[in-house]
């Protein structure tokens, strides 16, 4: 069943610049961290360098490269990740990484990532938004 974009088309561009906030807390622990901390934007966009200018550039390159940039195809194409075997991700385990930390190839992701309180039609509208040509 298709969830995404029922109500809201834009759903999934809201989630990822952090303008609709999901509850998310780092692995391990029962904090759930404050929204502007678990934005999408903040550690997968190659933007934040080009918008903030010289005087912040050196910040901006260690958030830019704390997560690799989310842009069409890169999830769905079949690579190694950390070190792990080949895999690609699909809408199912897209979900399962953000809900539980654990990639398609049954490898925990960095625990600097959030996990999230997502419904399934978030994460389906997420999906959808990263999924597309931007």
């Amino acid at each position: 069943m298709s969830y995404a974009n029922q109500r809201d088309p834009d759903l999934g561009r809201k989630l990822y610049m952090g303008a609709i906030s999901v509850p998310a807390q780092l692995r391990g622990q029962d904090i759930v961290l404050p929204p502007m901390a678990s934005r999408c934007v903040n550690c997968h966009s190659s933007a934040s360098s080009q918008a903030s200018g010289k005087a912040y550039a050196a910040a901006d390159k260690l958030a830019q490269n704390f997560g690799p940039v989310l842009e069409a195809g890169m999830l769905s194409n079949r690579q190694s990740r950390r070190g792990g075997p080949a895999s690609s991700y699909e809408l199912a385990s897209f979900c399962r990484v953000l809900k539980t930390g654990i990639d398609p190839a049954h490898i925990l992701i960095s625990r600097n990532m959030p996990v999230f309180q997502m419904n399934d039609e978030q994460c389906e509208a997420l999906w959808q938004f990263l999924n597309q040509t931007r």
